[in-house]
């Protein structure tokens, strides 16, 4: 069995015990319907041990209470409500529906349809969906807690405060931000932990924290530079939890393996990175908690985008011919080339090899002619594109014109004689 809780804006409703293998079903009732499954989630199985405690969910429903009522009639756009029943709504228009070349039809509210700019009839229908980005939640707290020691949490959202922000502790709540968007936090606990930002409207924001015991200082580590790519030179400096002073003779590892020399008297070491990958930096020193630090090194290598994707003209005539575009950029840190290859109905049909230094963009044009008629993809990497090829229209030399008109002369000839 386990224990779940639920929330609404940050706020606990409703708590208690569902058993493995059971659903949890929250009900209530809609304008003139009653209990009406609102959530429903199975959980599959709860683990337990000495390590770790798991919870296994199968699968979650859930409906909104922000509803519309509706009845026969009624009219949405270029629709109307013809029936209503148990099974669905039938809705049907009364007028008829242009579908024009190359428009977009609005049928009701954000449903529209979408018509192809083709001699062939094409269209689809789709759901404009207009969102307001949300702001994220970014928590500030000292780099350590210590036991019996209040500390500030504080939480912004560009750059300003953000009050009544839930403030959780792991999966204990320890209280919401006051208007001037800090919580004053005093912890019982040692461990590292991670704090929970959440508040209706935001993105939620967390942080890992250290909570150490009184008395106790724990290392703290930064590297320089900020990026690091294979074959830097990088330093790694060591200070004291409490004053944030630099720690002299402290031994530190990159990736469990000890950097030669200790910490000098400002508290540095370097260090060469031979390697890419992600590495464990860790500190040590007598008297002190250990600290750790993750750090990111980038491969010394190109990579390659592409980007806006240009076909022109978007319809031609059997045997003429198309041109393609495209934009290649170089976003690794290194010179390097690539082959930009061209396919055709998941065919290749041309390529060309650019050079480019890191950061430089170059454009890649391509020439393509197809005799039969269809709608024809292009890709190029991860982008692609369409065009027609229409019926060509048959040529006729002037030589030919004439004999087809002096055939039907002498035709007509005959006939009167």
């Amino acid at each position: 069995m386990c224990i779940r809780d639920r929330y609404r804006d940050g706020e606990l409703v409703d708590s208690g015990i569902t058993s493995s293998n059971g659903d949890y079903i929250y009900e209530a009732d809609i304008g003139g319907a009653e209990d009406v499954p609102m959530i429903a989630a199975h959980i599959s199985t709860v683990f337990r041990s000495r390590e770790t405690d798991a919870v296994f969910i199968e699968g979650i429903f859930q409906v909104s209470d922000d509803y519309l009522e509706l009845s026969q009639g009624d009219s949405f756009g270029k629709m109307e409500i013809s029936t209503i029943s148990s099974s669905g709504i039938t809705m049907k228009n009364e007028d008829s529906i242009s579908l024009s070349r190359g428009n977009t039809i609005s049928l009701m509210g954000n449903v529209s349809f979408k018509v192809a700019d083709s001699n062939v009839l094409r269209f689809y229908p789709f759901v404009e969906v207009k969102s307001a980005p949300q702001d994220q939640l970014r928590i500030e707290t000292p780099d350590v807690f210590v036991v019996g020691e209040a500390a500030e949490i504080s939480v912004t959202a560009r750059d300003a405060a953000v009050s009544d922000v839930e403030i959780r502790l792991g999966n204990q709540s320890i209280g919401t931000t006051g208007d001037d968007g800090i919580l004053a936090y005093t912890p019982t606990l040692e461990g590292d932990f991670t704090l929970y930002a959440n508040k209706a409207g935001y993105l939620s924001g967390s942080k890992d924290v250290d909570i150490v015991g009184a008395g106790v200082m724990k290392l703290l580590l930064s590297v320089s530079p900020d990026n690091i790519r294979e074959g830097d030179q990088i330093s790694i400096r060591v200070t004291d939890s409490a004053e944030k002073q630099p720690v002299p003779g402290a031994d530190v590892f990159f990736g469990g393996q000890k950097v030669e020399g200790q910490t000098g008297t400002d508290g540095t070491v370097s260090y060469w990175v031979t390697a890419p990958g992600t590495f464990t930096v860790n500190a040590t020193k007598a008297g002190y908690e250990e600290g750790e630090i993750i750090v990111e090194v980038s491969e010394d290598k190109a990579e390659f985008e592409f980007s806006d994707l240009l076909i022109e003209p978007a319809s031609v005539k059997g045997g003429d011919a198309v041109t393609i575009q495209v934009n290649v950029t170089n976003t690794g840190n290194i010179a390097g080339e690539t082959e930009v290859e061209l396919l055709v109905n998941n065919e290749t049909v041309d390529s060309e090899t650019v050079s480019l230094e890191a950061g430089e963009t170059t454009t890649v044009e391509f020439s393509h002619t197809e005799k039969e008629q269809g709608d024809y993809t292009v890709e190029i990497g991860d982008l692609s594109g369409t065009y027609e090829v229409t019926k060509s229209t048959p040529f006729l030399t002037g030589a030919a014109t004439i004999g087809i008109l002096a055939t039907a002369f002498i035709l007509l000839r005959k006939r009167r004689d």
